[in-house]
Order: C-alpha cells, then sequence, then structure tokens
C-alpha cells in the first residue's frame, strides 16, 4: 500500500527533482564550483522523462545498504524502510553494491549483477536491456543523491562517518565519467569530472579538516 510511503509515494520527476537538487545545494554551492543551473535542470528532466519508460512497478527500498541487513541465525532482517516508495528497477541493487566504504571488488559487483539480472529477467519477463538501461540510470541517480547526503551530514552537520566516505564516494562519481554514463547529461558530465579533479579534492579535503 503506496499510500503509507513515508514521504514519496513514487519515485517521480519530483523525486529526480529532490534528490539532484538536495546534491546541489548541500554538496555542489558549498565548493562554489562553476556551473549552468538552466543546463542543470535541463538535465534533471531528461532524466525525469527518462525513468518514466523504464520499469517502475515494483517496490523501492531506496535505502538498501549493509547496515540495513541484519543476519540471526542465518536468516536476513531488514530494517529502516523510512524511504520506501513505489519505484526504479535496478536502484536497489546500485545501493547495495556501491556503498562507498563497502569497496566491493568490482569482478564480484558485476558478478552479482549478472546474477540478479538473470534471475530478475526470467521471472518477469524483461529485456535484459531494458535492466541494463534502468540499472545505469539509477548508479546516476544514487551516486548524486548519496553525495547531497554526504554534504548535509557531513560538511554541513561534521558527522565523521559521513566526512570520511566523501573522498572515497568520489570513485564512484569517477566510474560513471569512466563508463560515459553521463553522455546524455551534458553538465552533470561537467559536473562529475569537476568533481574529480585534484584541485576540487583538495577543496574538499580542506572542508573535511577545517
Amino acid at each position: 500500500d503506496y499510500k503509507k510511503c513515508y514521504d514519496f509515494q513514487k519515485f517521480d520527476q519530483k523525486v529526480v527533482q529532490n534528490d539532484l537538487f538536495y546534491f546541489k545545494d548541500y554538496f555542489l554551492d558549498r565548493l562554489e564550483l562553476p556551473y549552468s543551473k538552466r543546463n542543470l535542470i535541463t538535465d534533471i528532466d531528461r532524466i525525469a522523462v527518462k525513468i518514466q519508460k523504464l520499469p517502475g512497478d515494483y517496490f523501492l527500498y531506496r535505502d538498501f545498504q549493509a547496515r540495513n541487513i541484519l543476519i540471526q541465525e542465518n536468516k536476513p532482517y531488514f530494517i529502516d524502510f523510512q524511504g520506501g516508495m513505489q519505484g526504479l528497477l535496478g536502484y536497489d541493487l546500485v545501493s547495495l553494491l556501491y556503498q562507498a566504504k563497502a569497496q566491493l571488488p568490482e569482478n564480484w559487483k558485476n558478478s552479482l549483477k549478472q546474477t540478479y539480472f538473470y534471475l530478475f529477467a526470467d521471472r518477469e519477463k524483461i529485456a535484459y536491456e531494458i535492466l541494463e538501461e534502468s540499472f545505469k540510470t539509477a548508479l546516476i541517480m544514487r551516486f548524486f543523491q548519496v553525495m547531497g547526503t554526504y554534504g548535509l551530514r557531513g560538511l554541513v552537520e561534521r558527522k565523521a562517518h559521513f566526512l570520511d566516505s566523501i573522498l572515497v564516494h568520489l570513485q564512484n562519481i569517477e566510474y560513471l565519467t569512466q563508463q560515459e554514463y553521463l553522455s546524455d547529461f551534458p553538465e552533470l558530465q561537467n559536473i562529475a569530472k569537476q568533481l574529480i579533479s585534484a584541485e576540487t579534492k583538495d577543496k574538499i579535503s580542506f572542508l573535511i579538516k577545517s
């Protein structure tokens, strides 16, 4: 019953705007990097349109990461459903495999991803190509949303766990540029390249220590 969702009922345009402006307000603007707000909004709208065309009739846990999975007597139990909603397929897989500080080996992440895709495609009769496109889009959304969280909880509220995660998470942003996943979103690509530059990393290091 998605009417019982805490904040948003569905991962739609409003969530895309919320997440990416969350990143802009709490991380990007604090670094004072040059970018076009107009072009950024254009990219946000493009992502929202893309997500509307992808499978979204599934429960999205939203914060599906290791610390929300408890193991008791070899059985998994899940906590923290506050962000749950109806939404983007593949997002939870991204959340689990690309936790910044987990540093899972790339070959292991790829193996788990392929296993998930194979089982899901067989059960739901969804083309592999659609799963891949959904996964790539989820990578973009999750990586920037997490950076916004690190900005608020780390740079603003000075919580150690989040401060320690910022530079590690930049490896995920770099991954987006290496795989050219941002090629359809030029302003986000411009921002990502600035974030992973040595100059920006030095600035971030200074903010973390100050």
